[in-house]
């Protein structure tokens, strides 16, 4: 993996717990986010947004991304798997998938969920579910896509 040395998500890749990887992609949590079932899916290369994935990081990101949403849906049997990506504070490629239980308020659904995570905050729930999700995928390639039927 290329590393930058000011990118705070190049550093997070080499000091947590990742849940999955593969050659161009990793899942784990940001600190300070430890909502149950909220994961980071992050480029394994450095990479300035979206745009900077090379070839292979886009054949491979849409099949990863929804086997692992897949994943997360599963453990937490979420209503919803709700993806943000801002990338204003970190620049490093991510993505956030995050699970949203079918007793959320409907005021706090959509961005606002975003808006509330402190009020979700568990982070033993989230490690749980995290080590639930790692075991779920536990050996597989999620990189090639699947027929979901």
């Amino acid at each position: 993996m290329s590393q930058e040395t000011d990118c705070k998500l190049c550093e997070l890749l080499e000091t947590q717990e990742i849940y999955y990887e593969d050659p161009q992609w990793a899942l784990h949590q940001i600190p300070g986010l430890e909502v149950p079932g909220w994961l980071v899916m992050s480029m394994r290369r450095h990479g300035d947004g979206v745009v900077s994935m090379n070839a292979e990081e886009a054949a491979t990101f849409g099949p990863t991304l929804a086997g692992l949403s897949a994943a997360v849906k599963e453990v937490t049997d979420a209503e919803r798997v709700y993806l943000f990506a801002f990338g204003d504070e970190i620049t490093h490629w991510h993505i956030m998938l995050a699970a949203r239980p079918a007793d959320v308020p409907k005021d706090q659904r959509r961005g606002a969920f975003y808006q509330h995570a402190a009020s979700y905050l568990d982070p033993p729930a989230a490690e749980r579910v995290a080590h639930a999700i790692r075991d779920l995928v536990a050996g597989q390639d999620l990189r090639a896509v699947q027929d979901p039927r």
